[in-house]
């Protein structure tokens, strides 16, 4: 299970997740993500603090523009590229 807390200050949303030891599911990760995705959306200038792989950070930038599901359905199409190009599914 992921942890996620967003503090807001002034201009500022600022996000903090924290990943468990041992690897994360990319579906339960995006669920969770999509679950705060309302509190990030806003005017504010957001924040991301933590460390992780790189996809987390971008369902977090995402998650407060697409619409409701969107970063559920990136994890489930995503997967590891094995020629080196993209890693999109086709």
């Amino acid at each position: 299970m992921i942890a996620i807390q967003i503090v807001t200050r002034g201009e500022f949303k600022l996000a903090y997740f924290e990943l468990p030891l041992g690897g994360v599911d990319p579906v339960q990760v995006a669920a969770e993500i999509e679950a705060v995705g309302e509190q990030l959306a806003g005017p504010e200038t957001v924040l991301l603090r933590g460390q992780g792989p790189v996809w987390v950070y971008a369902m977090l930038t995402h998650a407060r523009t697409l619409p409701r599901s969107s970063p559920a359905r990136m994890a489930t199409s995503w997967r590891p590229s094995t020629t080196g190009g993209s890693s999109r599914a086709r």
